[in-house]
């Protein structure tokens, strides 16, 4: 990432939805109806451990979390750092179950210039700098 021009990081922005903020309990009815076929809307839960474990921890997570701030996943960041990123990472596991329960409407994914000004652009924005 450096060769390129970026800092070795990528950051994450949250673009909230209608049930941002919400527990698992909030939404425990809409996943067990959609689970039983009473709903025609598809959650995506692919597995029991993503149901039971990784979409509570999403949930908790991003209750704590203020959408306005970027999430950095660095692996040379502090010990403070590397625990936000390691549970932003149910985050990213359950990012489609996310969406169609409407918590989250996209995750962004943000890369760091290595510039003077610490220029954060969207990734697919990102060009290759040349020296």
């Amino acid at each position: 990432m450096d060769y390129c021009g970026y800092a070795p990081r990528f950051g994450f922005r949250i673009e909230k939805a209608r049930h941002y903020g919400s527990t698992f309990d909030d939404l425990k009815w809409k996943l067990e109806s959609a689970r039983d076929g009473g709903a025609d809307e598809n959650t995506g839960w692919g597995s029991e451990l993503e149901y039971n474990e990784e979409l509570p921890l999403a949930l908790t997570f991003l209750r704590r979390h203020d959408p306005s701030e970027l999430v950095w996943i660095d692996a040379s960041s502090s010990a403070l750092e590397f625990s936000v990123a390691r549970e932003f990472v149910a985050v990213l596991r359950c990012e489609a179950i996310l969406c169609r329960l409407k918590v989250i409407n996209d995750l962004g994914v943000m890369l760091n210039r290595n510039d003077p000004g610490d220029t954060v652009i969207e990734m697919h924005l990102a060009r290759v700098r040349t020296h």
